[in-house]
């Protein structure tokens, strides 16, 4: 839950990566619920984050629709950069 790598994990909770691989191959549903585990921080600021727009936070209202509402308020403009054709250099000259 805090978001740590597996070994931060478990030298935070001192037990060996050994072991701990070991066990979690034994145990499938432990693996399963430590990746649903490893979300829960996400899932805090996505909650801290609509709170402040329910609590009237102009900048948080801002930059969700800037993100989440991108068509109608980015401020970024996304380009079409694909390039289909050909390209000719006849000749080059470096000084």
């Amino acid at each position: 839950m805090l978001w740590l790598t597996d070994e931060e994990a478990c030298l935070f909770a001192d037990i060996s990566t050994t072991r701990f691989y070991e066990y979690q191959a034994e145990n499938p549903k432990f693996k399963a619920r430590k990746e649903e585990l490893k979300k829960t921080p996400n899932m805090h600021a996505k909650r801290n984050w609509v709170n402040e727009i329910k609590g009237g936070n102009y900048q948080a209202s801002k930059e969700w629709l800037e993100r989440r509402a991108k068509d109608e308020f980015s401020l970024k403009q996304e380009l079409d950069t694909k390039f289909s054709g050909e390209v000719k250099i006849d000749s080059i000259t470096i000084k």
